[in-house]
C-alpha cells in the first residue's frame, strides 16, 4: 500500500509538472486499470481484515468526482458506469456488508452529485476567470485611450497657449 501511495503521489507530481505529457485517452485507459486494480486489491487481502475496505468508497468517490470535473459527457457516462460496476464488484466479492445495494446506490448518488457540483464550480470559475481576463484587457485598453487623450489635450493646450500668447506679446 505504501508503494502504491508513493507511486501515485509521484505520478501526480509528474502530471502537475507536465499535464500535456500524457494524452487523455491514455489517462482513460489508466483509470480503467485503476478500477481493475481496486477490485483486485479488494480481493488480495483477507476480506475481514482488508486494510483498504473502509477506504474504497472514498477512493471511488474521489475518482468519480475528478472525472466529472475534466471530461466530456460521454466519457463521464462511461467511466461512471465502470466505477459503479467496479464498486458493485467490490461489494459483491467482499465480506458481507449491511445493505450492499443501498451502499452502492448511495455511493453512486454522492459521486454524481459531487461530480456535478465540481463540474459546476469549475465551469463557473472558468467563466469568472475569462470575464476577469476580458475586464482586465478592457481596462488596459481604456487606460491606453485615456493616456492618448491626455497627450492630445496637452499638445492642444500647449499649441493654444502659444497661439494666444503670441498676439498678446505683440500688443505689449
Amino acid at each position: 500500500l505504501a508503494a502504491t501511495a508513493a507511486g501515485s503521489a509521484g505520478f501526480g507530481v509528474f502530471l502537475i509538472k507536465a499535464p500535456e505529457a500524457l494524452p487523455l485517452p491514455l489517462l482513460d485507459v489508466m483509470l480503467v486499470g485503476t478500477d481493475v486494480l481496486l477490485v483486485v486489491l479488494s480481493q488480495a487481502f483477507d476480506p475481514a481484515t482488508n486494510p483498504m475496505r473502509d477506504a474504497f468508497p472514498g477512493i471511488f468517490l474521489l475518482i468519480g468526482s475528478i472525472i466529472f470535473a475534466v471530461r466530456g459527457p460521454r466519457t463521464i457516462l462511461l467511466h461512471t458506469a465502470l466505477l459503479g460496476g467496479a464498486y458493485g464488484w467490490v461489494l459483491a466479492l467482499g465480506p458481507d456488508v449491511v445493505d450492499p445495494i443501498i451502499r452502492w446506490l448511495l455511493l453512486m448518488v454522492v459521486t454524481i452529485a459531487a461530480g456535478l457540483l465540481i463540474r459546476w464550480l469549475t465551469t463557473t470559475l472558468s467563466g469568472l476567470a475569462a470575464a476577469e481576463h476580458d475586464a482586465r484587457a478592457l481596462a488596459e485598453t481604456a487606460t491606453d485611450e485615456l493616456r492618448h487623450a491626455n497627450q492630445a489635450k496637452n499638445v492642444f493646450l500647449s499649441q493654444m497657449s502659444h497661439e494666444l500668447r503670441t498676439p498678446l506679446n505683440v500688443m505689449k
